[in-house]
């Protein structure tokens, strides 16, 4: 497979997860459902997968630098550490949890 070939298969998937990074916006992923949630580490995952497999077969084309960002945003993202952890947990177990039992 060619890189272009690569780009417009996987495409889609990279644009979904740029869209749902943008509305996470700086605070983690406190601005998405539990689904979108879900859906953003789904996408993150294959994203780095993407990636390492763009840096070993094209590590010269565009699409290397683009999902290096794209990953780098996503890492971001999923792990950054916000506020106090006993803080975090109470917030968890007191929002976050019964609402992605509700949404199920």
């Amino acid at each position: 497979m060619r890189a272009d070939e690569f780009v417009s298969r996987r495409r889609p998937e990279w644009d979904r997860l740029e869209k749902l990074l943008t509305r996470a916006g700086t605070s983690r992923v406190g601005g998405l459902r539990a689904t979108e949630v879900l859906s953003l580490a789904a996408l993150y995952r294959r994203a780095t997968a993407d990636f390492a497999r763009a840096q070993r077969d094209w590590p010269t084309e565009p699409v290397a630098g683009y999902l290096n960002g794209l990953v780098a945003r996503g890492h971001a993202a999923v792990y950054r550490q916000g506020g106090n952890l006993g803080g975090r947990i109470a917030i968890f177990y007191k929002r976050t949890l019964p609402q992605t039992y509700r949404e199920a």
